[in-house]
């Protein structure tokens, strides 16, 4: 068998066909980007923010508390 120029070239093209182009790595990057926002950030995103509003409650509802302890204490009633 001769390495000829040709030989080589077929060689290299058989070789690297199968092998991803940079548009097919961008493509498939913006869909890997697409898949994580929709399972993990989005989700994620909406939990926090429910999170968030519980702790706002909680505050308000301690807040509250102590309120009507120091009215309670004002108005000399107990419990």
């Amino acid at each position: 068998m001769e390495l000829t120029k040709e030989y080589l070239d077929e060689a290299l093209k058989a070789a690297v066909a199968p092998l991803a182009t940079r548009k097919d790595l961008e493509a498939q990057t913006e869909e890997l980007a697409r898949m994580i926002a929709d399972t993990i950030a989005t989700p994620f995103t909406k939990r926090f923010d429910q999170l968030e509003e519980l702790l706002e409650v909680k505050q308000d509802v301690l807040t509250l508390k102590r309120q009507m302890a120091e009215i309670r204490s004002a108005l000399h009633l107990s419990v």
